[in-house]
């Protein structure tokens, strides 16, 4: 005989049962192994992570501003993304000697537009 809704125990005691079919569960079961829904415990375990966002000083942001503009990539590095900021700075000089040697005019074109 199966008792159905045994609403007073949770997934973490031992010997508690599903609150939807009365199978009985393990104490750290996160789902029902005879009908799969989801226990407490898998409900509490589902919040989503908490995301953490390095935080910078508002004179640090503006510097990383600034410094962007004029030379690419370093505004990554002010904040602290140097990986990043090296790549953007290196693929900028590798576009500039291609375009410096497929023509010269152009090259100071880009320079002085930018």
């Amino acid at each position: 005989m199966i008792i159905v809704g045994m609403a007073g125990a949770s997934a973490g005691e031992a010997g508690s049962h599903c609150t939807y079919c009365g199978a009985r569960l393990d104490p750290y079961a996160r789902f029902c192994p005879s009908c799969g829904r989801a226990t407490p415990l898998a409900s509490s375990q589902l919040a989503a992570p908490s995301i953490t966002r390095k935080s910078i000083s508002r004179d640090r942001a503006i510097l990383a501003y600034i410094m962007g503009i004029l030379i690419i990539g370093t505004g990554h590095m002010v904040v602290g993304r140097v990986a990043r900021g090296i790549l953007i700075l290196a693929g900028a000089v590798v576009v500039g000697i291609v375009t410096f040697a497929i023509h010269p005019a152009i090259f100071f074109i880009a320079i002085f537009v930018y």
